[in-house]
């Protein structure tokens, strides 16, 4: 019986870990995208919603992608900023972080990305405001 147990452990790990290295992304939960999310204006966040992120090493570089959709008939403007924080919650990388600025038509969906400015970083938030 024990070494049942033990076989089923061990399988259990290597199929954990085996899964986890993989694909070599590091995907945000689906429902942790709203919390990755920093909306200036209530307008905005009516106007807009996140329907994909995802993440990835690029070398020592953490490089992330975000589907926006624009939930309106009509065309919407707005701006958006990229910030990447490092294992203790500490933005990095904020001199020279432009806003850009984004049109979507409506209800269709752009991706915007962008690429840590150092390897220090390992989480991120998308900022959007009108």
């Amino acid at each position: 019986m024990k070494y049942f147990s033990l076989l089923w452990l061990s399988l259990a790990v290597l199929i954990a870990g085996c899964s986890a290295g993989a694909s070599g992304t590091l995907q945000p939960e689906k429902d942790n995208y709203e919390a990755k999310v920093e909306y200036h204006s209530v307008q905005i966040r009516s106007k807009l919603s996140v329907i994909d992120m995802r993440q990835r090493k690029v070398g020592d570089l953490l490089q992330v992608s975000v589907d926006l959709k624009n939930e309106r008939q009509k065309t919407i403007e707005f701006q958006y900023q990229f910030r990447f924080y490092d294992k203790d919650g500490f933005e990095v990388g904020t001199e020279g972080r432009p806003w850009a600025p984004l049109v979507i038509v409506g209800k269709d969906t752009q991706t915007v990305q962008a690429t840590a400015p150092n390897p220090s970083a390992v989480q991120f938030k998308i900022a959007v405001r009108d």
